[in-house]
C-alpha cells in the first residue's frame, strides 16, 4: 500500500546509500533520539517533551518501548518511538534531520520497523493519532497505506475561556518556540509540560 513515488522511491534511496538500522533502549540511543526530537519540535514550533519523560518511557515500559534510528554516516537521518501492546506495535514519535529528508530515512525507517514487526509475529501497525490541523502528517501517513480511523474527546467542563486564550496565544508562541536556540526550547518544554500535561 506504500506510494510509489512518495514512499517506495525514498526507500530505494536510502537502500542505495546503504543507510543503517538500529534499535534498542540504550542511554545513547535515547539520546541520538532525543537530539534530533528536539531539533524537529523546533521545526514544528512547539516546545519539546522533557527527555526525562522519554527516560521514564523506557524505564516503565521495557523492551516493549523500542527507539528506532536511521544513522548516516556521522549524522541521524530519522528516528522514532515505538511502543508494543500485545500483536500491536504503535508508532508513537518521530523525528529527522530535514538536511537529510532527500534520502528517505523516515519511510526506510517504517519499511525497517513493518520488517521487524512481521518477523515478531504482530499483526498491526498503529501509525498514531493525527491533528486535523498538520495535514502534512496525515498525507505522510496515507501514503504508507494508513487507514484513517475518528478519535472523538469529550472534555468536562468545557473549557470555553482556555481554547480561546490558547486560540490567541498559539501563533506568537509559535514564532519564539520556532526561533529559539535548542537549550531554551528544551528547557521551556521541561517547565510547561509540568503543566500542559
Amino acid at each position: 500500500g506504500f506510494h510509489n513515488d512518495c514512499i517506495q522511491t525514498k526507500i530505494h534511496r536510502a537502500d542505495n546509500v546503504k543507510m543503517k538500522y538500529v534499535e534498542g533502549r540504550s542511554s545513547s540511543l535515547l539520546r541520538m533520539f532525543y537530539h534530533l526530537f528536539v531539533q524537529t519540535r523546533q521545526r514544528q514550533r512547539v516546545p519539546p517533551q522533557p527527555f526525562r519523560w522519554f527516560e521514564n518511557l523506557s524505564e516503565c515500559l521495557g523492551p516493549a518501548m523500542q527507539i528506532r534510528a536511521a544513522p548516516y554516516g556521522d549524522l541521524v537521518a530519522a528516528c522514532m518511538v515505538t511502543l508494543r501492546h500485545q500483536k500491536t506495535l504503535v508508532y508513537k514519535y518521530g523525528c529527522s534531520d530535514s538536511k537529510l529528508n532527500n534520502l528517505g530515512g523516515m519511510p526506510w525507517l517504517f519499511w525497517k520497523t513493518i520488517q521487524q514487526a512481521k518477523s515478531l509475529g504482530l499483526d498491526e501497525l498503529d501509525l498514531g493519532r493525527s491533528s486535523w490541523d498538520n495535514p502534512g502528517l496525515i498525507t505522510f501517513k496515507d501514503r504508507l497505506g494508513g487507514k484513517r480511523i475518528p478519535l472523538n474527546y469529550w472534555k468536562y467542563p468545557q473549557p470555553a475561556a482556555h481554547t480561546s486564550m490558547y486560540g490567541t496565544l498559539k501563533r506568537p508562541a509559535g514564532w519564539i518556540f520556532g526561533h529559539a536556540p535548542l537549550p531554551i526550547l528544551t528547557v521551556a518544554g521541561r517547565l510547561l509540560y509540568r503543566h500542559i500535561g
